[in-house]
């Protein structure tokens, strides 16, 4: 969701500010209505603004769930994009370093990078 305030520049009050649902077609929503579409009570700080590099990090959390979920051409590549992008900002996440090597390996590509990665996890 995104945000913008209609009350006071900076109010603290979530009822200040209106919510552009971004998977709705850009539909307004006001807090109540997006708390029902979560399906359950959630509080002030969940409204809370997040930064740039929190809403990088949701975004491609979010692609690395969708490419690993709904990967259907044999190249796999969302999930290998996704993938790259979520290394790039946490180089030493282990268990997605080995998810990388083991999607490189069923696909025979990069052994060299397949073997690094071992051997830099090892």
């Amino acid at each position: 969701m995104l945000r913008w305030c209609q009350g006071t520049r900076g109010s603290s009050f979530v009822t200040d500010y209106v919510f552009v649902d971004a998977f709705g077609s850009g539909k307004y929503r006001t807090a109540k209505e997006c708390e029902y579409l979560i399906g359950q009570p959630v509080t002030e700080e969940f409204f809370a603004a997040v930064n740039t590099k929190e809403v990088l990090q949701r975004m491609v959390g979010n692609l690395l769930n969708l490419g690993k979920r709904e990967s259907k051409d044999r190249s796999f590549m969302l999930l290998r994009v996704s993938l790259d992008l979520y290394l790039a900002m946490y180089p030493d996440s282990v268990q997605h370093l080995l998810l990388q090597a083991r999607l490189y390996f069923h696909l025979g590509i990069w052994p060299e990078k397949v073997k690094n990665q071992r051997q830099r996890i090892c």
